[in-house]
């Protein structure tokens, strides 16, 4: 059975994770997959993992630049691929690829819903549409979560799959640790760590404005971006005109987040909107206390309840701040039982995808 997977790229966001963890990692028997993305942000971080796993990688012109190259693109790589199903990673404008897909005898058409609790954009009328399209045209529905399947899908039945992990790379090593903070020269840091993209989504000017608050009362205390966006000038010159210069680290993409987590001693991220977000995962199975946005991110980002912790919307960087500074971030265990136990292991994760891949092919040959 020969796949292909439309996302928008592999500069490193969430989806591409999500992606690279399912087909790149994971034997999957008698399935091969391809991939395709627009041709926006570099470095390409997952271009040689998914190269390396025997993916053939293609490009297209992005949407925003032009509509008509994109679809006549997409539909040559997809008639040229002989594909049996595409599995497609773009919210609402899904329904475009699946259309295009089925013009082009594509038996198989996966729709993917990775997003959740969007504002704006989602609500307008023409978004209202685009979702009722993609229900007409998949055959199969995925979603990282609940509040992300009932927000692209609404009322039509569909799957969750998880935003599963290789729980095993993020379990706590305390010589790692501290390997990688006397790399870092973080020996004796209070270190607040934070992966996600530098963008409106991901809230990063709150992000500082905790930190800000934390440092007041932990001056040794270090914030640690991993990632890179649209937003991330704007992002330096607000710690710049904050007097944070010195205390905040900007990694860019990195392949090492593992590692990275080792080296933290707390993980936030107070995203505006979210389907599931696959590093709150990875943070607990680092054994991180974490803290995320209430009524934004779903209830099943939670695994453990000591690790984690929500905040309403409403409050204010000091409750962030203070709710960071009265946890207990001394002590950190392994989690990879924990991990396992709500289904977040991808050995568990991808046999699950494998069997509705399967199940989809022959329900289409009927």
């Amino acid at each position: 059975m020969k796949i292909l997977h439309i996302t928008y790229g592999f500069n490193g966001g969430g989806v591409g994770f999500v992606v690279a963890n399912y087909c790149a990692n994971q034997p999957m028997p008698g399935i091969t997959f391809d991939i395709v993305g627009e041709s926006i942000g570099k470095p390409h971080l997952l271009q040689e993992r998914f190269e390396k796993a025997g993916f053939h990688t293609f490009y297209v012109t992005p949407k925003k630049q032009s509509l008509l190259k994109n679809i006549k693109e997409m539909r040559r790589v997809i008639q040229q691929g002989h594909y049996d199903a595409v599995h497609v990673h773009f919210e609402e404008w899904s329904f475009l690829y699946l259309w295009i897909a089925k013009l082009c005898g594509v038996k198989v058409r996966v729709c993917h819903a990775h997003m959740a609790y969007m504002t704006g954009a989602s609500v307008k009328p023409h978004y209202r549409l685009f979702r009722v399209l993609l229900n007409r045209f998949a055959t199969l529905r995925l979603a990282c979560s609940k509040d992300a399947g009932d927000h692209l899908y609404g009322k039509h039945p569909y799957t969750v799959l998880k935003n599963a992990i290789e729980a095993e790379k993020y379990v706590y090593h305390p010589e790692t640790r501290r390997q990688i903070r006397t790399q870092m020269g973080l020996t004796d840091k209070f270190v607040v760590g934070v992966v996600g993209r530098l963008t409106y989504q991901k809230n990063p000017q709150f992000t500082v404005e905790i930190f800000a608050k934390v440092k007041e009362k932990r001056p040794n205390a270090v914030l640690m971006f991993v990632g890179q966006g649209e937003l991330e000038e704007e992002i330096r010159r607000l710690v710049q005109t904050k007097g944070l210069t010195d205390s905040v680290l900007f990694l860019g993409l990195r392949t090492d987040v593992p590692d990275l987590m080792q080296a933290m001693d707390a993980f936030v991220l107070p995203s505006r909107f979210e389907g599931l977000g696959i590093v709150y995962i990875e943070a607990q199975a680092a054994g991180l206390k974490t803290f995320a946005t209430a009524e934004v991110v779903p209830q099943e980002a939670c695994v453990d309840e000591s690790l984690f912790t929500y905040l309403p919307r409403e409050a204010t960087a000091q409750q962030w701040a203070d709710a960071m500074l009265a946890a207990d971030t001394t002590q950190r265990e392994n989690k990879i039982e924990v991990i396992q136990s709500h289904g977040y292991d991808i050995h568990q994760e991808a046999e699950k995808l494998r069997a509705l891949y399967l199940k989809g092919k022959a329900e289409g040959e009927k």
